[in-house]
């Protein structure tokens, strides 16, 4: 063989080594969090049982529900996302109200990055209705805040609504805490 068909087998052996270390390098071989030193955000995620809440009287003004969770941010920095899932009811409604929206919140606010609302329609009422829907809250401060379901109607009155109305074991609330780079945590489940 001539010098120069050497010389370029051994150019292509390093390119596809080169190659080949790359791509070994840039897939992702497990599910663990990415490390610090990636720039990638920190994720921590607690998940927490909801217990059943109720009240008689719902009319068009936004009125608390129930506590669903109290959870803690690690940074002031962070994104917070939460998410519902479980049952929600309505008795019944008087005319001419046919919807109920059900929120969630962060110490009694609203998100201000869209809106965290399922609602439910008169068609649904009497039943046990299966929701999830999701918040993004940013802006809290590190420490402890409170997660809390509010409701109200489109107009007139409702009677009687409820999260995890017949004691379903399924109805959770998940928060993410969304962290900056460089802030670290200690994962927890509590349930």
């Amino acid at each position: 063989m001539s010098n120069s068909r050497v010389t370029i087998y051994r150019l292509v052996i390093v390119v596809l080594s080169i190659i080949l270390v790359f791509s070994l390098v840039q897939s992702p071989r497990t599910t663990q969090a990415a490390s610090q030193t990636s720039g990638a955000q920190m994720l921590a995620v607690t998940v927490f049982d909801v217990e059943s809440g109720s009240i008689a009287n719902v009319n068009s003004t936004w009125t608390k529900l129930t506590d669903l969770a109290t959870f803690t941010v690690n940074s002031s920095d962070s994104l917070v996302e939460l998410i519902f899932t479980g049952r929600v009811f309505i008795a019944n409604f008087t005319e001419p109200s046919s919807v109920a929206y059900f929120e969630m919140r962060v110490d009694g606010a609203a998100s201000t990055i869209g809106t965290a609302r399922a609602s439910l329609s008169d068609l649904e009422e009497g039943q046990s209705v299966l929701v999830s829907f999701t918040g993004m809250f940013s802006g809290l401060s590190e420490g402890s805040h409170s997660a809390s379901m509010w409701v109200r109607t489109a107009a007139s009155t409702a009677f009687l609504a409820a999260v995890y109305p017949h004691n379903y074991e399924s109805d959770v609330l998940i928060v993410k805490e969304h962290l900056p780079f460089g802030v670290t945590f200690l994962p927890m489940i509590s349930r």
